[in-house]
């Protein structure tokens, strides 16, 4: 007759792990959390503030203007940021005021969006502060008021040409990029005091000059007032090339202090409303129209459906990377080089445009212009990389495949 073991006698009741050992486990990864949080707020104090906004002081983009920004910081001048006129009439009297010699250099962005009043507002505290004014591709509007007897001629192309005036800052930078916008002095060129630089010609095909300047009597702030009618000469991506930043470093840093003003989206006058239709785009209604009809146009084909979708299998599932040597086969069978280089070449173009954050439609001399200056890499052998001709052989077509490769990597380290 077998017996059953009795169970062996346990020692004593089990107890609880104390509070501090159901706690201890949590207290390294709550330790490393904490720190983690107190380095990214440390280095988000200390970290210069950036953005990517175009011709912007801070700006690091392409169309941003913090190069030309960091270099007269370094010489001496304190160039700040202004987004409304209120913060901007501030710094000036503050840096310049009544009675003294001459107030801070003030660069004006976004004329477009100013009226009447607000330009008025800007011409008179130019003339109580004695503030030299620099115009970034004004309207007619603001031209009215700010440089009487200069007549906006509409865009030209970009282009590098010689000064052909007696303006000093002009004389010394020599040849630089001009373009953009045009102006003409009306009734006529020659007017005392008003001097146009950069001849180019205009979208009717007269002659005009993309730079500007009115001092004495033909200047209605008594001081100086530039009108720039080609804002790429401050941007980042074009400030280095030819007298670019001599120009504009002699233009801006004539003062001790700078102040930019780009008028913010909310920088609206005291007792001016504008009424709705001037802050809509023109296209946003059509663009509505068409969205509406298209919406009741899927309405209408999705009511009108009869029955279930039948869902049928394919015959057969062919792999993506399938496609893809088998379209890598016909074009070495047919000794397509030049489609499959074209190929090789419109895919590199359209992931650098999305790197570089350009729009779409963007030519690609333009984006290897943009790929070079991000790559430090010289513009005429981008150029050559992303329009030249097609490969000769199969070599020079995979050599061409790995250079595009190299080159996309780059632009991403640096970018």
């Amino acid at each position: 007759m077998s017996r059953t073991a009795a169970p062996a006698p346990t020692s004593g009741p089990t107890r609880p792990p104390a509070r501090g050992a159901r706690r201890r486990p949590w207290l390294l990864p709550a330790v490393v959390v904490g720190m983690v949080l107190l380095l990214a707020l440390g280095v988000a104090a200390t970290t210069q503030r950036t953005t990517r906004d175009a011709l912007s002081p801070v700006s690091v983009a392409p169309d941003g203007s913090r190069a030309l920004a960091r270099v007269l910081d370094a010489a001496g001048v304190d160039v700040v940021e202004s987004q409304t006129f209120t913060r901007t009439r501030s710094l000036v009297t503050e840096g310049g005021g009544a009675g003294s010699a001459a107030g801070p250099t003030i660069v004006v962005t976004g004329t477009d969006t100013f009226s009447t009043g607000r330009s008025e507002a800007l011409r008179d505290l130019a003339r109580r502060t004695g503030s030299t004014l620099v115009l970034l591709a004004p309207d007619q509007r603001a031209l009215d008021v700010l440089a009487p007897g200069v007549e906006d001629r509409g865009p030209a192309e970009a282009d590098v040409v010689v000064p052909a005036c007696a303006d000093t800052d002009a004389e010394a930078a020599g040849a630089a990029r001009a373009g953009g916008r045009t102006y003409r002095v009306a009734p006529g060129d020659g007017v005392d005091g008003t001097t146009g630089c950069y001849p180019v010609q205009a979208e009717d095909g007269a002659r005009a000059a993309s730079w500007v300047t009115l001092t004495g009597a033909a200047s209605p702030t008594g001081s100086r007032v530039v009108v720039v009618g080609q804002p790429e000469l401050v941007m980042n991506r074009y400030g280095a090339q030819d007298g670019n930043a001599a120009l504009t470093l002699r233009t801006l840093g004539a003062a001790p202090a700078l102040v930019w003003y780009r008028p913010a989206p909310w920088d609206v006058e005291t007792g001016e409303a504008r009424p709705l239709s001037e802050l809509v785009p023109a296209a946003l209604l059509p663009a509505t129209v068409v969205v509406v009809l298209a919406g009741l146009t899927l309405a209408l084909w999705r009511g009108r459906r009869f029955g279930r979708v039948v869902v049928e299998p394919l015959p057969v599932v062919v792999r993506s990377v399938e496609t893809v040597e088998g379209r890598a086969r016909l074009y070495h069978r047919a000794q397509a080089r030049d489609r499959a280089a074209e190929a090789l070449r419109s895919a590199a173009v359209a992931r650098l445009r999305a790197v570089l954050r350009l729009d779409a439609g963007t030519a690609r001399t333009e984006v290897a212009d943009a790929v070079a200056w991000a790559a430090g890499l010289p513009p005429v052998g981008v150029r050559e990389l992303l329009l030249s001709g097609p490969p000769t052989d199969d070599a020079a077509l995979v050599a061409l495949a790995r250079d595009l490769d190299e080159l996309e990597r780059r632009v991403r380290r640096t970018s």
